[in-house]
């Protein structure tokens, strides 16, 4: 469900949307009966279900009075490397509510089907609101890939991860971790395929993955587990840096039920936290200079809830089995690719993208680009221009041009 918070900013109030956990799973797809979150006369919200299981990594659970202070979360953050090496495989699994929205491409009929993007948004809270206008739902449209993507002739999908925004919640530690992530999401992709999504098929070689930050992880474990599933990938703020110099703890990950428990639903595990610094957010994900710091702190102020898990599996080191295309998108001043150094210090090396192509062996086409910015592409003043390039280059790997004529 949503819920609201005001905000005031830019000498303007606010009513802010922001994600709490869905109602449990019913049977049955369930279709929106109104427009997308923004208004969006092309757009609708759907909430899928979606049945899925997965060999994860179960590990001690740690105990909410571990949780409850800063010091038991940072401590559990500095054994988490044991636990996982102590860690048994166990199947888990269930059925799960995943919600979405949909946006039709502007250039074609509804009726008629369009290349479509799966979106899937990354971790420390963010949510399918990030690839339109944000969470708080009043970004300035060009910062809007989903938009950018409708008007060249894509339709797309945003999808709440498995624990995230208004998909279902399940155990924090345990269930949400990126096997189970990824299966929902081959599951949900099953249900596209079959027709019964409610929602137009995509053409043939026209399904694409589309992440950012561990989203993309996940694009990357989908196509070498399931290599039929999606035509291509584009890795948006891919993670291929070294060891992260700061860990988690440096963001102040704490309870998002005891940081602010008017913002997020009465009695929700302890699991699932919220950074509380935005200092070290917006030094980790922005590029100085690059930004509008009024959108990172409304980027703070609206995110979601972390869930533990999707810290534990950070999935396979190579996706031999995928023979479809790649493109690789991150920014210049991102930390993903350098090892979780201050942006500062981040200096960049075309090698570490061109490396990818060589992880996804069996690609029928590759690319990559690096735009100036920090880890959170959409939210950099070259936002318009990164969606450009991006699908003129997406375009050549899928050997399709972008339609003209969109509003």
């Amino acid at each position: 469900m949503l819920s609201t918070i005001s905000l005031v900013t830019w000498g303007i109030l606010f009513t802010i949307p922001y994600a709490t956990a869905a109602p449990e799973p019913s049977p049955i797809v369930e279709l929106g009966q109104r427009s997308g979150y923004h208004g969006d006369f092309n757009c609708k919200h759907l909430v899928f279900t979606v049945d899925a299981t997965a060999t994860n990594q179960v590990i001690a659970s740690p105990a909410a009075s571990t949780l409850s202070t800063q010091e038991g979360v940072n401590a559990f953050y500095a054994s988490l490397k044991g636990l996982v090496a102590a860690s048994i495989k166990q199947t888990r699994g269930g059925t799960y509510r995943l919600a979405a929205e949909y946006c039709h491409a502007l250039t074609r009929p509804e009726l008629f089907s369009a290349p479509l993007q799966i979106l899937v948004h990354g971790s420390a809270g963010y949510t399918k609101g990030y690839w339109n206008r944000g969470s708080w739902g009043n970004a300035p449209l060009e910062y809007s890939w989903t938009h950018a993507m409708n008007r060249a002739g894509y339709s797309t999908l945003a999808v709440d991860k498995l624990g995230n925004g208004e998909s279902s919640h399940p155990d924090p530690v345990n269930d949400v971790q990126l096997p189970l992530q990824m299966e929902t999401i081959h599951s949900l992709i099953t249900l596209i395929k079959s027709g019964k999504a409610g929602i137009p098929m995509p053409p043939e070689g026209g399904l694409i993955f589309v992440g950012h930050s561990t989203g993309s992880i996940m694009a990357a474990e989908l196509a070498q587990t399931h290599p039929l599933d999606v035509d291509a990938v584009v890795l948006t703020g891919y993670p291929t840096g070294g060891n992260n110099k700061g860990g988690l703890p440096s963001y102040h990950f704490f309870p998002a039920a005891l940081s602010r428990p008017d913002q997020y639903p009465k009695g929700l595990n302890y699991g699932y936290l919220r950074m509380n610094s935005e200092f070290n957010r917006t030094a980790g994900f922005y590029y100085k200079g690059h930004y509008d710091p009024r959108i990172a702190h409304l980027d703070y102020e609206t995110q979601g809830a972390q869930p533990i898990g999707e810290g534990i599996n950070l999935g396979l080191a190579t996706q031999p089995a995928f023979k479809g295309k790649v493109l690789v998108v991150t920014g210049t001043k991102d930390p993903a690719i350098c090892g979780f150094t201050p942006v500062e210090e981040c200096k960049f090396n075309s090698t570490i993208l061109t490396a990818v192509g060589e992880r996804f062996s069996g690609n029928s086409g590759f690319d990559w680009y690096s735009p100036v910015s920090g880890h959170v592409l959409n939210w950099h003043y070259n936002a318009p221009q990164t969606y450009q390039v991006v699908i003129q280059r997406l375009g050549m790997l899928l050997g399709r041009a972008a339609p003209s004529g969109g509003v």
